[in-house]
This record gives structure tokens, C-alpha cells and sequence, in this order.
């Protein structure tokens, strides 16, 4: 009978542990998109990174970040991400109205990259075709070119 507080103590224990290594797990995960190809420094720079087809490529993201442009390159960094599939938008927004602005044919006129480079003239591509396999643990470095 003596054994039961201790088996529970050790069963206590091991579910604490294997929580703090899933959770040390999930903080390791990370997407580092380095952006290539910046037009200006005018402006910002805005980064997301999307979990789902929905809201892609401007709403519902599950990371956003805005930055300053400093160069022709810049950096976003997503972290604490669970093991899954996502893809990553970014907006070169040089007149800094917050969105993407189109030609009178539609086309972007504004710089904006995604995960894969996949290119398209009239329409960015989709979450699928931008989507990407992240591992537990795993650093992926994405090179994001962008088109102006």
C-alpha cells in the first residue's frame, strides 16, 4: 500500500515532463522567411504566416508581422508553431495604405512574395499552392523572392 503515493508521485511527474517537453518542442518549431528582392524602402513590410486555406492571403493568418524596410532583404521570423502544414504571405505596401494595390489590369502593383515563389501574373497563388510540411522541433528557412 506504501507504493501508491509514490507510483501516483512518479505518474505526476513523467505527465509534467513530457508536457514540458512538448511545450519546449512547439518553442523550437520555427519558419524564418528571408525576403529578397525589395523594390524601396518605402513603406512596410507586412509578413504573415497562414494555417489554413481560409483568409489566405489577407485575413485570418495566425502570425502577422509589420516591419520596416531597411534594405532590398529583410527577415520575419515566426515562432512557438505546432507541427503542421502552413504558408507564409508577405505585401511590400509602399504607399502605406495597408493593402495591395492592382494596375488597371489587375495585376499587383505592389511587390508581394509567398512560400514556394510559385509566380502568376493576374493573381497570387493559392494556400495550397504556397503550403509547406513544418515538423515538431524543426527550423525551416523559407527564401522568399519578391515580385515587383
Amino acid at each position: 500500500m506504501k507504493r501508491y503515493p509514490q507510483l501516483l508521485l512518479l505518474s505526476i511527474l513523467g505527465l509534467a515532463l513530457s508536457t514540458a517537453a512538448v511545450a519546449q518542442e512547439e518553442a523550437k518549431t520555427v519558419v524564418r522567411a528571408e525576403i529578397h528582392g525589395l523594390k524601396s524602402t518605402k513603406g512596410k513590410l507586412y509578413c504573415s504566416i497562414y494555417a489554413k486555406a481560409e483568409g489566405w492571403p489577407a485575413k485570418s493568418a495566425l502570425q502577422n508581422q509589420t516591419l520596416v524596410i531597411r534594405g532590398k532583404d529583410a527577415v520575419c521570423t515566426f515562432e512557438g508553431l505546432k507541427a503542421g502544414t502552413y504558408a507564409v504571405s508577405v505585401l511590400h505596401d509602399e504607399n502605406g495604405n495597408g493593402e495591395m494595390d492592382y494596375g488597371a489590369f489587375g495585376a499587383p502593383a505592389e511587390g508581394w512574395a509567398s512560400s514556394n515563389n510559385v509566380p502568376h501574373t493576374f493573381s497570387g497563388p493559392d494556400f495550397q499552392e504556397s503550403s509547406f510540411a513544418l515538423k515538431a522541433g524543426e527550423t525551416k528557412v523559407l527564401s522568399l523572392e519578391v515580385h515587383n
